[in-house]
């Protein structure tokens, strides 16, 4: 179910939270008087700020903690996922060998590679 903001934009439950609107929650909170530096927040601006934004509490305070600490709002790196099976030499190959016969099939190419 979709779902609009304050501002406008959709959002979904338990879907996560883009870099945008975090900036936005941070900018709520900074406007409403939270101190960064001692991580200082009242459970009222918090409120405040998850009916005008329209994402959880939780989300709100991790949010803001991940700013106070480290100063961004963007989520944290992560390496993951399924490493590629053909490096870039291959993909090379690959299409080398579709300009000189488009029509091969997956079958054939992947005997060829």
């Amino acid at each position: 179910m979709e779902n609009r903001n304050k501002f406008g934009r959709i959002y979904k439950q338990c879907k996560e939270v883009s870099d945008d609107l975090r900036k936005i929650v941070v900018d709520l909170l900074i406007k409403g008087g939270a101190d960064g530096a001692n991580l200082k927040m009242s459970k009222g601006q918090r409120q405040s700020v998850e009916r005008q934004v329209g994402i959880s509490v939780n989300s709100i305070t991790s949010t803001w903690r991940r700013y106070a600490s480290v100063g961004t709002v963007c989520r944290k790196p992560h390496r993951g996922g399924r490493p590629k099976i053909v490096q870039e030499e291959g993909m090379d190959f690959v299409a080398w060998l579709k300009t000189i016969k488009p029509t091969m099939s997956l079958k054939s190419l992947k005997d060829n590679v």
